[in-house]
């Protein structure tokens, strides 16, 4: 599912979205872990990955003339995981932000 809106006044803009990703992956996990020191190892059980994908963006656009606009915009990405082992957490919080100059010609 995908959500997306802006909004302008005179030189500015300002944008929001927003996703929502359902991920159900083929297959089974499994992780073979070695003790060091013990001398036991072993295979997990076997589980099954789902994600759930949680992204949203705001930007803000300046118009500097005709041709060139400067853009900041802040992105976030939350993945929620069913697959948590010691070894391979696939949770993950990521930000990033961007300062882009862009020019029409």
């Amino acid at each position: 599912m995908i959500a997306s809106t802006e909004v302008s006044t005179g030189r500015w803009r300002l944008g929001i979205d927003a996703t929502v990703e359902r991920l159900a992956f083929q297959g089974d996990s499994l992780v073979y872990e070695v003790m060091p020191n013990t001398g036991s190892d072993r295979l997990t059980e076997r589980r099954h990955r789902d994600d759930l994908r949680l992204s949203g963006a705001a930007s803000v656009t300046a118009s500097l003339s005709r041709a060139i606009d400067c853009v900041l915009r802040y992105d976030i990405i939350d993945n929620r995981s069913t697959l948590v082992l010691a070894v391979d957490d696939r949770n993950y919080l990521k930000h990033g932000v961007s300062l882009v100059l862009e020019a029409e010609w």
